[in-house]
């Protein structure tokens, strides 16, 4: 089941996460501890893009995990937060290994998490709503 996955890695990523799932009893035909890593890194990402923001945010820092499913009858995790948006320069780049714009990255976490996706079928992408100034990453899982 969706929810209570999502509601477990949302405590350990030490910051509020709103979780919206879409039906309640959705359920995900995945290898758990898999999905759970790449679910993990993201949080951790949007954690550390809100540490990074150098002045106090106009807004609330927000982070979401919504799931819900596609016409296909994918399960579509987007985990998404309003710390700015990722540069088109750096946005092209985040999914090549090593590739990092933090001092103590190793480039490593994003490139995985795509190749876990794609072993497992499904996809990692990256959208993001320039008007809002939200940033998801899409996790599908067929």
């Amino acid at each position: 089941y969706v929810e209570p996955f999502l509601e477990r890695m949302a405590m350990l990523c030490n910051h509020e996460v709103e979780i919206e799932v879409t039906p309640k009893d959705l359920l995900a035909y995945a290898d758990e501890s898999l999905i759970s890593h790449v679910v993990t890194n993201l949080l951790k990402n949007a954690v550390e893009a809100f540490n990074g923001l150098q002045s106090e945010p106009v807004t609330k820092a927000s982070i979401r995990l919504h799931a819900y499913t596609n016409e296909q009858e994918s399960v579509i995790i987007d985990v998404s937060n309003n710390a700015g948006l990722i540069p088109d320069d750096i946005a092209s780049h985040i999914f090549i290994p090593f590739f990092t714009t933090k001092s103590e990255g190793s480039g490593i976490g994003l490139s995985l998490s795509r190749q876990i996706m794609r072993v497992s079928g499904g996809s990692l992408s990256l959208h993001q709503d320039k008007a809002q100034g939200i940033t998801t990453f899409r996790i599908v899982i067929p």
